[in-house]
């Protein structure tokens, strides 16, 4: 099922073992993407021929994203006071606007690696932001 990207929400949660019950959602924001990467090994040997070999390594997955800067909203404070904690990962979910059991949902622990605020002198003051994956991220489906 295609979702217009207006429709996407990213949440951001406190610390713990499990993703915990109440989320702030990052709001404002213009744009989100997610950038996942899969490393590779070389494994060629003399025995290859002239054939590189290869295994699949480590997946590294980042979101970067652009919003308004509203010191009022939870979820952008949330991950300003996160980029400013020291050795804090926090739960964060992705997920389309919504609820019902067939709209898919991601959880996953992370940490803010960058947040920026600019302020144009013929624009709104708008943030930008990386989110670090560390772990696995859990697919499911909402309830």
């Amino acid at each position: 099922m295609a979702t217009v990207g207006r429709k996407a929400l990213l949440s951001i949660g406190a610390a713990g073992s499990s993703p915990p019950a109440t989320w702030d959602d990052i709001k404002l924001r213009r744009e989100l993407t997610k950038n996942s990467q899969k490393e590779e090994i070389d494994v060629t040997t003399a025995d290859s021929g002239s054939d590189r070999e290869y295994l699949p390594g480590l997946r590294n997955t980042t979101f970067d994203g652009t919003c308004l800067f509203d010191p009022d909203n939870d979820g952008i404070l949330a991950m300003l006071t996160n980029y400013h904690a020291d050795d804090e990962v926090v739960w964060f979910r992705y997920r389309p606007l919504g609820s019902g059991s067939s709209l898919p949902e991601e959880t996953f622990e992370g940490f803010v690696t960058n947040f920026s605020v600019s302020a144009s002198y013929e624009s709104a003051v708008e943030a930008t932001f990386t989110i670090r994956v560390s772990g696995t991220i859990n697919r499911t489906t909402q309830s």
